[in-house]
């Protein structure tokens, strides 16, 4: 019962409180490193404090994501519930988000530094103090299995907050999630909206349809409702001969009559045979699609050709003004820089953050930063005149830089 009331019953929260309590822990960790001969049991009592206010973050998180996906599918919360509701929440989210992300940061740098002074001798110190009332002839074994528990809950803090080549970080992962529920907030907003004014949601038509059967004047006219909404009948779908096609004419028979009373149907002699109404006969032959192919292969070429072109176009490693960047002379120009500055503002909480960004396919990245002036940019494009605020943008071709640092989502200064 503590189980499930920790899991389904108690609502979770995301503890911005948890992440500060995680940094002054690993601060006090770190001091202990840099000694030459840590105290025990100091080392012992940091430690514990920092991993059970790491499950509670954790533990906590999940459940509060669980929660939240249950409010967006609106399972049991009224819709005037959920539009007071949905601001409170966005301002939640995005002030956890920014600070998740500093804190990340933050919280990387210190583990680096703890683990550069030496972690395996608090590890120690801790196991060394959790067997230290053990009867004698049981310490090796306790102490073995004390040490393997702590290097599994430091290596679990470690990997929540940093990221490793190939794998994700928790905290980018949690991160992500938190920020796709607002665009899934505002949609479930819409999706509301749009169920005011249209009324024309599979909800509407079976309260519709409800009304008609509880308007209808009797039971007769409430079959033919059935019947023509929903489609339902008796199986007499079953394909038959011309001579049986004749006789139903002449003979009707309702769909109320059961099969023991009704007359046989008469199938023909081919179908009863074989089970088939068709003779077999040679195989119909392959159309060619050849030209079809190649016409493909040529468009998709082609469309290589502009993409590349306008990388080569785009991707200068010029750091440059919006406003001075220059006309977007074709399409795929203009697709392609959009792309880039929609992902680099979907990045942004606060207009004055600097950020970096990544194109779909990873060969592009952006740095967008703010001019500060308050100035407008004006870039003439194919389909118009593209207006926005002014920056300092950079493009860089990723795979034109062999000696580049790694590539991260976002700057370290960020707080998207």
């Amino acid at each position: 019962m503590a189980l499930f009331f920790d899991t389904l019953v108690q609502p979770g929260e995301l503890q911005a409180t948890a992440l500060a309590d995680i940094r002054q822990f690993l601060g006090e960790l770190s001091k202990l490193a840099e000694s030459e001969m840590p105290d025990e049991s100091v080392a012992h009592r940091v430690l514990h404090l920092l991993t059970t206010r790491f499950e509670q973050l954790t533990a906590r998180a999940q459940t509060f994501l669980r929660s939240l996906q249950r409010t967006i599918d609106l399972h049991g919360i009224t819709v005037e519930t959920f539009l007071s509701y949905k601001q409170t929440l966005i301002d939640y989210l995005e002030r956890f988000i920014g600070d998740l992300v500093i804190a990340t940061h933050e919280i990387a740098g210190r583990l680096h530094e703890i683990e550069r002074h030496g972690i395996e001798r608090l590890l120690e110190a801790a196991a060394q103090r959790d067997v230290v009332d053990a009867l004698e002839h049981e310490k090796g074994t306790r102490l073995s299995a004390a040490r393997k528990l702590w290097d599994a809950r430091w290596t679990g803090l470690r990997g929540w907050f940093i990221s490793d080549t190939g794998r994700q970080s928790q905290a980018e992962m949690l991160r992500s999630r938190a920020r796709a529920a607002i665009p899934a907030l505002l949609t479930a907003v819409a999706r509301i909206n749009d169920r005011r004014i249209t009324r024309s949601d599979r909800v509407a038509d079976l309260q519709a349809l409800a009304r008609w059967f509880g308007e209808a004047s009797s039971d007769g006219d409430a079959h033919r409702l059935w019947r023509a909404a929903f489609g339902l009948a008796a199986a007499r779908h079953l394909r038959v001969d011309e001579d049986t096609l004749e006789d139903r004419e002449q003979n009707p028979v309702t769909p109320q009559t059961s099969w023991l009373r009704a007359d046989p149907l008469r199938i023909s002699p081919r179908m009863r045979q074989s089970g088939r109404h068709i003779a077999k006969g040679p195989a119909k032959g392959v159309i060619d699609r050849s030209k079809e192919k190649q016409l493909l292969a040529q468009l998709a070429h082609h469309e290589a050709l502009q993409i590349a072109a306008a990388q080569r176009r785009l991707a200068t490693g010029t750091r440059v003004r919006l406003s001075e960047f220059g006309a977007l002379e074709t399409t795929a120009e203009l697709d392609l820089f959009l792309d880039l500055l929609g992902e680099a503002l979907a990045s942004k909480i606060r207009a004055a953050d600097s950020v970096i960004a990544h194109s779909a396919d990873g060969s592009l990245r952006i740095k967008l930063e703010p001019v500060g002036d308050g100035g407008e940019a004006e870039i003439a494009t194919t389909d118009g005149i593209l207006r926005g605020e002014d920056h300092y943008v950079t493009i860089i071709n990723v795979f034109d830089q062999p000696d580049a640092e790694p590539t991260i989502a976002l700057a370290p200064t960020s707080a998207a």
